[in-house]
């Protein structure tokens, strides 16, 4: 039987672990959050990479290195696929879009000077809140080098998490080895159980993607709405981000069709409203049920507090890193002290 002082001396050291880890996350986030978000993303891709290369190993009975190269070739497969079939269509419509869009915006406007409350609405909006073309023109060049950027950036991501996924363990065991050596079994338990949430989320983030971009590019063309492909490509893209990415997907959609009609404006927010309605209360459930169970109000305040911190980033990374911090807590703070299961 253990005695009391022993059982004193284990709950200090896992307090001291867990402030560590706290205040070592805050440091983190405080004075390096393009560091952190980096490598997060890296730790990311290689979880896409080992989830999808031990299916195949699975069905194959091929190594673990081999796996993941398979499932490399297969991408770049279903790029080169991709850009000689369809970039030239994907090219041209981008180009139009880029051309439309200021026009299009350009007929808002005049049909909105043609209201008369809208007028004097946007007579008593603070001039602030309506930037002048000067100040979106003068934006241009930083756009230039954060587009540049996030290529590098990306990239990086990519290099990052291939290494990291050809030899996961040994990253693992590094960790490991900067814990007590009473609390190496939790964290082990918990770095297992995050990759596999992780994988099952991701699995059904990118099957919704695929289901939100094909309904929406056949309900664009059936509504003949122009650049369909595009505006269904940006749908799906934008379907990674729960919450937000409908909201950010909706809005060229409805400036296009809006230069065309108001009523074909209206026929595309009720498309994109019951694609969103379909994707959320019948697809991401079925799909999910076993990944992930957030709630929702904890996924949009993670992705409001991340998206003003670390911008659209945060954004587009808040739901895995909101489910890692969940299983966290789970693990250190309502299992380990608490004394609950879960």
């Amino acid at each position: 039987m253990k005695s009391a002082p022993d059982n004193f001396s284990k709950k200090v050291l896992s307090a001291v672990f867990i402030v560590s880890a706290s205040v070592g996350v805050i440091f983190l986030l405080i004075f390096a959050a393009d560091l952190f978000l980096l490598i997060f993303a890296a730790v990311l891709f290689s979880v896409f990479l080992t989830g999808a290369g031990e299916w195949i190993r699975q069905r194959t009975r091929l190594s673990p290195s081999w796996s993941i190269a398979v499932v490399l070739a297969l991408l770049i497969l279903l790029m080169v696929a991709f850009f000689t079939t369809s970039v030239s269509t994907v090219s041209a419509q981008l180009h139009s879009l880029s051309v439309s869009l200021p026009k299009s915006f350009q007929k808002i406007a005049d049909y909105i000077n043609n209201i008369e409350w809208m007028n004097r609405l946007m007579a008593a909006a603070p001039p602030t809140l309506l930037p002048s073309s000067e100040v979106l023109l003068g934006k241009t060049a930083p756009l230039i080098g954060n587009v540049l950027g996030g290529l590098a950036a990306t990239l990086l991501v990519l290099v990052l998490g291939f290494y990291i996924a050809i030899r996961p363990q040994l990253y693992a065991d590094s960790i490991l080895r900067l814990i007590p050596f009473a609390e190496r079994p939790r964290v082990k338990q918990f770095l297992g159980e995050a990759s596999r949430r992780l994988q099952a989320w991701m699995a059904g983030q990118f099957l919704a993607m695929l289901v939100t971009g094909i309904l929406t590019t056949i309900g664009l063309a059936v509504l003949k709405v122009p650049l369909s492909l595009i505006l269904g490509i940006i749908a799906g893209l934008l379907n990674f981000i729960p919450n937000f990415g409908f909201i950010l997907s909706i809005i060229p959609a409805i400036t296009i069709s809006f230069a065309h009609s108001p009523e074909l404006a209206l026929y595309v927010i009720m498309l994109y409203v019951g694609i969103n309605i379909l994707e959320a209360y019948f697809v991401t459930p079925q799909i999910q049920q076993h990944a992930v169970n957030l709630p929702p109000v904890v996924l949009i305040c993670s992705q409001i507090l991340l998206g003003l911190l670390f911008g659209f980033v945060g954004l587009i990374l808040a739901t895995p890193l909101t489910v890692v911090a969940v299983l966290f807590v789970r693990y250190f703070y309502v299992q380990r002290i608490l004394g609950e299961r879960v």
